[in-house]
């Protein structure tokens, strides 16, 4: 006879059909709190203030994209869908699919292979090339010729300066005492600025510069950033990428590969974008990792009394903001180190994030170029406020004008005051149905209020666009455990399905999808220069493979070329590009289901997030009702 707990070990779940009342159930995001379910919350005397507030963002959201007068059919939002409609399609998802697999793959070694062939691979003879002698009159000349001093501002010019003062002394045309820093160590220096004050402006001159001296990005000199879409937008590297670093406090513990220390053996520049988004630990594991791999043979690398110099006498170009926010961790490079703060005797708990706050304060960083004149915005008062809000500081004035509240004193013309006003009092403000601000990001407290916005603004998408809202439903299985330990049946799989995504290893329960609907990336797809499919890229759905009588669609086709915000095409390669699609794949049992979910809570109009799948997911006891698995979702 066989005991009730051995048959209970293989008791299996079965997948729900859901019918449209149980989806529209489902579309109801159910409040979590912090990460603990509230029915009991719900039926309290005094809800939770969380709670109290979450359900209060919720009617917010639909009063203003579900209930806003006026808000059917756009002939924008129906125009674009109809573009998109108006596009081929995908004839084979399964070539497609392929071809998207073989792109990453091949992305992941393209700048190695390229890295190869310029350092003496095998692959290509070496060559002789002719260029252009590099003289002092030469780079004097172009500094200081007509040309460039009218297209940039003097702080701007004095940066140029400085790197081809550097640039004299490395060649051998000019002696350090007749440069303006007057020192023959390597250059060091931080550009620091505001918003708009033409950081990023200096780069592309900063480009011409070296390609007269014929030095090659990723060689001789290399551009990176922190994040990825910030170094796509200057056309470089993330630091990781660039140095070889793996993410993580422990990064150094594996050496550089071969290829990565010869390429970097050969650097003479390193700029750095963003800088304050460089935490101090990550600054100092670069420079540790510069030192390994530059040979001592190297001419700069050793002072005069044979210590390696800071980043391995490589010239280092900080450019940012100190006034913006902190790492979450790693430290603040514009933090003042321990040493400074305790003198000599003060003992700092992290000795590698000390020392990359030490490069910035304690010597290495030779100066600062501060911009103050702004480029991009011309409006005074608004220059000032921003200043006022990176100062932490708004002055009662302003905050008076940007509530639209009268202020003492003011000769400023009614229709200037009014402009002045940018805090929303209420949903009925016109400004509102602009579309700047119907395309506009949401930034919400937590995600139970992002997942609700979201299925809201697909909504309104669909309504606005004249098309219909499909839904795709995740497939929730419960474990042998759960079925024994609770009731796992239709309605309980509808109350799983309400949980936001965060808490469901970033798979969504239900996801709304319309042609044209707005999407972006939550994590780097495809690096390659090609396509650089990079989270936080913007497209629209084009369109989908879906079987009949299937709760999910095989494959999604998204329309990448299509991006909201000119913001975006700077960075992207593949803008011109009319009918870009790309698909990704997972694997999920026997079937081959790619996946589409939400994140951040920072998103565009209906912008549900794409990411890759990750197979099979278990979700904890704690975030989600008893231990169930949230088995794959909707493609792209």
């Amino acid at each position: 006879m066989i005991h009730q707990s051995l048959l209970n070990r293989f008791l299996q779940d079965a997948p729900e059909h859901f019918s449209p009342e149980d989806l529209e159930a489902a579309m109801a995001t159910h409040v979590r709190g912090s990460g603990r379910a509230e029915e009991a919350d719900e039926g309290a005397a005094e809800p939770s203030l969380q709670h109290t507030m979450t359900k209060e963002m919720f009617d917010l959201s639909s009063s203003i994209w579900l209930e806003t007068p006026g808000s059917g059919e756009h002939a924008d939002a129906v125009e674009k869908r109809r573009r998109l409609e108006g596009l081929q399609g995908v004839r084979c998802p399964e070539r497609i699919l392929q071809a998207a697999q073989a792109s990453r793959s091949q992305a992941a070694t393209l700048a190695a292979s390229r890295s190869h062939l310029r350092l003496g691979g095998v692959e290509k003879q070496p060559q002789v090339r002719e260029r252009q002698a590099v003289t002092a009159d030469l780079l004097l000349n172009w500094l200081h010729g007509d040309r460039l001093r009218s297209q940039m501002n003097a702080k701007q010019h004095e940066l140029l300066g400085l790197v081809v003062d550097r640039i004299l002394i490395e060649h051998g045309l000019a002696q350090a005492e007749d440069t303006a820093l007057r020192r023959s160590d390597p250059l060091v220096w931080l550009m620091h600025g505001g918003p708009g004050t033409g950081k990023t402006h200096v780069l592309p001159f900063l480009r011409e510069l070296f390609g007269m001296l014929d030095y090659l990005q990723g060689i001789e000199y290399e551009v990176a950033a922190f994040q990825a879409v910030n170094a796509a937008d200057v056309a470089g590297k993330t630091l990781h990428s660039a140095c070889g670093l793996s993410v993580g406090s422990y990064s150094l513990d594996r050496e550089a590969s071969r290829e990565t220390a010869k390429r970097m053996s050969c650097w003479r520049w390193l700029i750095i974008d963003e800088i304050s988004m460089v935490n101090a630990r990550l600054l100092a594991q670069v420079e540790q990792r510069m030192r390994a791999v530059m040979p001592a043979a190297n001419p700069w690398k050793l002072d005069s009394h044979g210590q390696a110099r800071p980043f391995a006498g490589v010239n280092v170009l900080l450019l940012g903001d100190f006034h913006q926010l902190k790492p979450p961790e790693g430290g603040f490079l514009a933090d003042v180190p321990v040493c400074l703060k305790q003198g000599e005797g003060g003992q700092a708990a992290d000795l590698l994030l000390e020392h990359g706050k030490h490069l910035l304060w304690g010597g290495p960083t030779q100066g600062v170029t501060e911009l103050t004149e702004r480029q991009r915005c011309k409006d005074a008062w608004w220059n000032q406020v921003v200043d006022e809000f990176r100062a932490w500081h708004l002055s009662e004035t302003n905050w008076k004008y940007l509530h639209g509240q009268p202020v003492e004193g003011c000769t400023l013309s009614p229709e200037e005051r009014a402009s002045r006003r940018r805090v929303l009092l209420s949903t009925d403000d016109p400004r509102l149905a602009e579309k700047k601000f119907v395309e506009a990001p949401v930034i919400v407290a937590n995600n139970d209020s992002k997942y609700q916005i979201n299925k809201d603004r697909a909504k309104a998408y669909a309504r606005a666009a004249g098309t219909p809202l499909r839904f795709s439903v995740a497939l929730d299985l419960a474990s042998s455990e759960a079925l024994q330990a609770e009731e796992c049946d239709k309605s309980a799989k509808v109350r799983w399905l309400q949980y936001h995504d965060r808490d469901t290893a970033d798979l969504c329960g239900v996801l709304p999808l319309a042609v044209g609907m707005p999407v972006a990336l939550t994590q780097h797809i495809d690096r390659s220069e090609d396509k650089l499919l990079l989270r936080g890229r913007v497209g629209r759905v084009h369109s989908w493979h879906w079987p009949e009588n299937d709760q999910q669609p095989k494959v999604v086709s998204l329309g990448l070329d299509l991006c909201v915000g000119s913001w975006l095409a700077r960075g992207l390669r593949f803008v011109n590009t009319r009918t870009l699609n790309y698909c990704m794949r997972s694997a999920v049992d026997d079937c081959k289901r790619p996946s589409l979910g939400t994140s951040s809570s920072m998103m565009s109009p209906g912008n549900w997030m794409v990411r890759p799948s990750r197979g099979c997911i278990p979700c904890s006891s704690r975030s989600a009702p008893g231990s169930w698995t949230r088995r794959e979702r909707s493609p792209c």
